[in-house]
């Protein structure tokens, strides 16, 4: 029982530190999510904005 005593401060600590690398994983997760959805707007508008161009220009 003391040696689980001991431990268990190194235990906790290794607990605390998944627990900060898994939140740090979903903010990164969300981070990726959002910089992939707004490079998918940019492509769409830059589509539209050349289908327009080609439009006015005669093309």
């Amino acid at each position: 029982m003391t040696k689980e005593l001991d431990n268990m401060p190194i235990w906790q600590n290794h607990e605390q530190r998944i627990t900060t690398l898994e939140v740090t994983m979903s903010g990164l997760t969300n981070k990726m999510d959002s910089v992939e959805r707004t490079i998918k707007e940019g492509n769409s508008e830059q589509k539209g904005n050349a289908y327009h161009y080609k439009q006015s220009h005669g093309r």
